[in-house]
């Protein structure tokens, strides 16, 4: 891999570390408001597919050997183990869900990036919120009604409102970042 995509990598695995700390408990659900999620989307929509699963790999890996990067500066195997282990487990495959979305609908029509990019997203929620209401319910040994109750139904007016930022904050910057790396890439072939 190039210093660039290993940067990248980095900078947005760092980037769902921090967004992950803005938590708002809920009293009727162990599972919380997390901004992670925004984090997962925006490195979705900015950065390639390999490049996005990889980066939420790297942040799942962190948490997983102790650094306090999972909500609430928590950290640990137990994090993965424990209400909001099953939407962990999801974040490098959203990422990557999005980011190949978008890729795929770019290279047809890029008027249509916008629309791809929504669907990616939708797309990754619904793996989210099906992983972690299967994982909850298994966890807490309730229904997947009782699991989809609460770990579903009080999230989906603020993930609507990530969606909609994430939308119009990623595909600026990914058009950006797109645009840069054409001009610089002829210059930096041996990077």
């Amino acid at each position: 891999m190039k210093t660039r995509e290993l940067t990248r990598i980095a900078i947005f695995a760092a980037i769902t570390a921090c967004l992950a700390q803005i938590i708002i408990p809920l009293p009727f659900t162990p599972i919380f408001v997390s901004m992670g999620i925004l984090a997962v989307l925006l490195t979705g929509a900015i950065l390639t597919p390999k490049q996005a699963f990889l980066a939420e790999l790297v942040y799942i890996l962190l948490g997983a050997v102790g650094m306090p990067v999972f909500g609430g500066f928590k950290g640990g195997i137990g994090v993965l183990f424990g209400p909001t282990g099953g939407y962990l487990y999801t974040y490098p495959i959203m990422a990557w869900i999005i980011s190949f979305t978008i890729e795929k609908a770019a290279k047809k029509s890029p008027s249509k990036q916008k629309l791809a990019f929504i669907i990616g997203m939708v797309l990754a929620m619904v793996l989210c919120y099906g992983v972690g209401t299967i994982w909850l319910s298994y966890l807490n040994g309730i229904t997947l009604y009782q699991a989809f109750m609460a770990a579903v139904v009080p999230f989906l007016l603020p993930d609507c409102g990530k969606i909609i930022v994430a939308t119009l904050v990623g595909i600026p910057v990914r058009t950006q970042v797109t645009e840069k790396y054409k001009q610089l890439a002829p210059e930096n072939k041996n990077e």
